[in-house]
This record gives structure tokens, C-alpha cells and sequence, in this order.
């Protein structure tokens, strides 16, 4: 997984339009499909526990140990609405990104800081990623 071409999106209020599992946010929808086009790697990250059933056997994956284990609750849910091919995989920490997508989110730097704007379109998003990305790849 490269931090320049992978994007983390938040599953809670965020992906999902609230906190009890309930519809997609359209908008997101619409941006993890576009990002998938665009041969991004999106990751939901969250803080919501791991369900998920177990099994002793891992395997390394970047800096992670992704247990091999049954379908959590986040799983099923993107299976239920068809987004379950557009999702490389389900942290539940924080893993490296280009980008975070999180309804409770602010960007800080030492040079400026962003506030968050509700409402983003999709494609301004798109193209703030595209820089961010051909940035980190300089």
C-alpha cells in the first residue's frame, strides 16, 4: 500500500449515512467510485470495534497483520449495497494515506489550517487528492 495513491475513507457518518448502519452518503458513494476509476486504493478506517470472527492465522500486509478471519458487520454492509469491489480493506486504526475522508476531520499544518467545509463537492475533492498525491510522489 503506497501513502501517494491510497485513500481512507471513515466508515461512520462518513460512508455510511450514520451510525446504525443505514444508507450510503450518495456523495461518498460517488467519490469512492470515481477514486476506484482514477486507480486509487481506498481503505475504510474506523473506530467502531472489529465483529469480525477470528482465526489464528495471519498474514503481514504493509506494516499491518490482517487476520484472517470471518465478515465484520462493515463487511456485510458493503457487500449489501455493491461496494464491497471498491474497498481494498477495513483498518481499525489509521493507517498511511494521501487522504482522509472524515466527517469529524480538519486539516493542520505548521503553515495553515484548513477548516472543514461542509458540502464539498465531489470533484473538487477528486482534484485536492490528485495534487496531494503528485506531491508526495516528488
Amino acid at each position: 500500500m503506497s501513502k501517494a495513491n491510497t485513500v481512507c475513507v471513515d466508515f461512520d457518518w462518513t460512508l455510511c449515512s450514520n451510525d446504525s448502519f443505514g444508507k450510503p452518503n450518495k456523495e461518498m458513494v460517488e467519490l469512492v467510485k470515481e477514486l476506484f476509476k482514477e486507480r486509487y486504493e481506498i481503505v475504510i478506517y474506523t473506530s467502531r470495534p472489529n465483529d469480525g470472527e477470528f482465526s489464528w492465522e495471519s498474514k503481514k500486509f504493509g506494516g499491518h497483520i490482517d487476520v484472517i478471519r470471518g465478515p465484520t458487520s462493515i463487511e456485510k454492509w458493503l457487500k449489501k449495497h455493491k461496494l464491497d469491489s471498491y474497498i481494498k480493506h477495513i483498518y481499525y486504526d489509521k493507517p498511511e494515506a494521501v487522504m482522509y475522508v472524515d466527517d469529524r476531520a480538519f486539516r493542520y499544518d505548521s503553515v495553515r489550517l484548513n477548516i472543514p467545509c461542509k458540502g464539498l463537492h465531489t470533484d473538487l475533492l477528486l482534484e485536492s487528492i490528485k495534487d496531494e498525491s503528485m506531491r508526495l510522489l516528488k
